[in-house]
This record gives C-alpha cells, sequence and structure tokens, in this order.
C-alpha cells in the first residue's frame, strides 16, 4: 500500500479575500503558502487546507455540499467560546457528546455554507492524531511537505524558493549548480513538460545536536509525456542538506538525487 505525503483539503471561494479573516482569525490557521489564487493554510502534521479563489482554481466549483471539515481540538470548549463570538460564522450548535464513537464536538457554517466541526476525543485518539509519533526529525519533515506543495504549484518558483541564497543542486550529470536564481532557471525545462507531476516522499529526516543543520532523504517520482506522448516515469533517491536561517526558517543548502 503506497502511504501519502500529506493531505489537502481545497475549498472554493467567490471572494478570497473577504474569507482570509475566517481561517486566520477565527480558525487561529498558520498561512504557510500564498500564490495570487490561493492560500493555503497548516492543520496540523500533515494537513492543511486551501482557500481558493473560483474563478482560477482547477475545477468547477458551481456545486456544493456533502463535505464536512472537521478539525481536532485538546479543549473543545475555549474553541468553543472563541468561534461563538464571531460574526462570520452562523447555525452554531450547542457542544455534544458522542459516547458511543468517544467525541465531543459542536458544529457551524463558515463562508459560503461550508461545514466545520471542531471536535475533542474523549478516548484514546492517538491514531487520528499522531501523537505517538517521535517529534526528531518531524520539524524537518513538514517544511519538506510544504515544499513539495510549493514545487506542485508555482513550478521552478516554488521549487528554488526553498533553496538558501547560496544553495547548491547537483545534478545526475554531476554538474553542479550554484545559487537560487540558477537552480530556478535550470528547473524550468523540466516543468514545461507535457504534463509534468513531480513530486516525492521523505522516508527521514534528523538535525543535527545544535538543530542548525539537518538532512532528509527520500524518493521521488517524475511523469511526463514526451514529444511522442509517450508517458514517461523517472523514480530514484534523493538527499537534502537543510540550514536553519536566522529568520528561523529552514532552506536547502545542497540537494542532489541519483
Amino acid at each position: 500500500m503506497k502511504s501519502y505525503l500529506s493531505q489537502m483539503t481545497f475549498m472554493y471561494f467567490d471572494q478570497l479575500e473577504a474569507v482570509k479573516p475566517f481561517f486566520e482569525d477565527v480558525l487561529n490557521l498558520e498561512k504557510v503558502f500564498e500564490p495570487e489564487w490561493a492560500v493555503v493554510y497548516k492543520v496540523c502534521s500533515g494537513a492543511y487546507l486551501g482557500a481558493v479563489d473560483a474563478s482560477r482554481g482547477s475545477i468547477d466549483p458551481g456545486v456544493r455540499g456533502g463535505t464536512l471539515i472537521s478539525l481536532t481540538v485538546d479543549d473543545v470548549m475555549s474553541h468553543y467560546d472563541r468561534i461563538a463570538s464571531s460574526s462570520l460564522i452562523t447555525q452554531l450548535t450547542e457542544i455534544k457528546e458522542f459516547e458511543d464513537i468517544g467525541v465531543k464536538s459542536f458544529f457551524f457554517k463558515g463562508p459560503q455554507g461550508y461545514d466545520f466541526e471542531i471536535q475533542t476525543f474523549t478516548k484514546d485518539s492517538s491514531n487520528f492524531t499522531g501523537r505517538n509519533l517521535s517529534s526528531d526529525g518531524l520539524e524537518l519533515f513538514e517544511v519538506e511537505k510544504e515544499f513539495c506543495i510549493a514545487t506542485a504549484l508555482e513550478g521552478a518558483v516554488g521549487w528554488a524558493r526553498y533553496f538558501a541564497e547560496d544553495g547548491k543542486m547537483l545534478t545526475k550529470s554531476g554538474k553542479t549548480i550554484d545559487g537560487k536564481t540558477n537552480i530556478e532557471n535550470a528547473m524550468k525545462p523540466l516543468f514545461s513538460l507535457d504534463q509534468i507531476r513531480f513530486e516525492w516522499q521523505p522516508i527521514n529526516a534528523e538535525l543535527s545536536m545544535d538543530k542548525t543543520l539537518g538532512y532528509t532523504y527520500g524518493q521521488y517520482t517524475r511523469e511526463y509525456l514526451s514529444p511522442d506522448k509517450e508517458k514517461i516515469c523517472e523514480t530514484g533517491m534523493y538527499m537534502s542538506i537543510w540550514r536553519k536561517q536566522a529568520d528561523g526558517s529552514w532552506r536547502i543548502a545542497i540537494d542532489g538525487g541519483n
């Protein structure tokens, strides 16, 4: 069975700017990526919500319904009081406890009628929350996932954004490409390929003792159509060396794959 890097739910809105306060102030979500036509918010490890300009998204959002966005928290009551005071939500329910499934939750509607639930597990929830996972290297895992998302959305620009200004990219031919700008230019031909799909999955991540350096490695897949419309699939392994920047962000110092 294949494993997944992360989960993201996209919602489509007629007025993107108008709904940002709902995600940022009402739900208190961290914004991790913002191209012109969308905003991606981090919910927790590996889970994201995306708000998309309905006029520029990749699907027809004309029909909505049947979707419930459920967010798990430690203390449902504290979130209830905060959300209840917002003018950006409607149809707020009381907090209810469902003893048969071990959940305490409340529901409300967000912008354009999307349904939300805030819930707390009253029984063991480690299978849902992932709290039994080790935190060692988790920070870099999260950055790597954001790196993959940015690349999928913005191609060479998103790829280069996660390199340090003096970062290096090692190519399969043995050539070293120096600097963020040169790396972006070197990747543009790849992302101009017909139906290109480039994604990767980290296998491990570790930090140095002083937490200023780290590495990730894993498997990547590139698929595209040749000029003859033949589907090409390339797979391999990669390793990235990350360096923490002065502002606390992580950027790639050296990246290479086979």
